[in-house]
């Protein structure tokens, strides 16, 4: 019997106040990594979760690809040995996350071309966000094909490697964006689903950590406990709420 590969999906480590749930301090990171690290995991490449899944190997990738994580993430991958996997949504880079309606209220930079190189450098590996941090599903064919080409040429030139994953927006992914997807070159596609042992290749499901999350919650996500059924009830809630930052892009395309 095979087994699910373990892989966290974070977006912002930082202990400033910003909008949205999914804010982690580096403080309340260290302490749930410690804890886990104490029972035995390991924390490897997305690469390796994947192809070779155990309950002690967990991947860390962090969506966004936010500025603060030049601060944050150095000691983290000191400390923990970490290969971090960002998911860079290319057409924001330098620039506020104007695209979600909370970063009109408390804006917060996504990283530049120098920090990313940066980051490169200190052992992070690179994927596809997309290019404008739209809901894939919702873009032409012609748009569709930019989003994906686009990001992946900008992330190759940065980072100076082949880039095959891609994490849809919003976690947002159906037939047509999966194959958009395989014929731009991607190898690996992830949602932000509980991951299943059905998982196809371009739909590999992630465990999202909010900032309500301690680390019982994660423990039940990571190993499928008592807890585990509610806690992907409240993850499938929480993700509902991404519908207000996309029905504010579509407001903002009409204007």
């Amino acid at each position: 019997m095979g087994d699910w590969p373990r892989i966290l999906a974070l977006h912002k480590v930082t202990p400033r106040l910003t909008g949205g749930g999914t804010n982690y301090s580096p403080k309340r990171l260290t302490g749930l990594f410690e804890r886990l690290r104490s029972e035995g995991v390991r924390f490897v490449s997305l690469a390796e979760a994947v192809r070779a899944p155990r309950p002690n190997r967990i991947a860390v990738t962090l969506d966004d690809a936010y500025a603060h994580l030049v601060n944050s993430l150095p000691a983290l991958i000191d400390r923990f040995s970490l290969r971090p996997h960002l998911f860079v949504p290319t057409g924001w880079l330098g620039r506020p996350n104007h695209w979600d309606y909370s970063g009109r209220i408390l804006p917060d930079p996504h990283v530049d071309h120098d920090a990313l190189r940066h980051l490169v450098d200190l052992g992070c590996t690179v994927g596809s966000h997309g290019h404008t941090h739209r809901d894939l599903r919702t873009r032409t064919d012609t748009e569709l094909a930019m989003e994906l080409s686009a990001s992946r040429a900008i992330l190759e030139e940065i980072s100076g490697d082949l880039v095959t994953t891609v994490a849809y927006p919003f976690g947002r992914v159906d037939e047509r964006v999966r194959d958009a997807a395989s014929a731009a070159g991607y190898q690996l596609g992830f949602t932000m689903a509980f991951p299943r042992l059905s998982d196809q290749p371009l739909a590999v499901g992630r465990l999202p950590i909010y900032v309500f999350d301690t680390y019982t919650s994660v423990h039940a996500k990571l190993n499928r406990g008592v807890r585990f059924a509610v806690e992907r009830i409240k993850t499938r809630s929480i993700q509902r709420l991404s519908a207000g930052t996309r029905f504010w892009q579509r407001l903002t395309e009409r204007v």
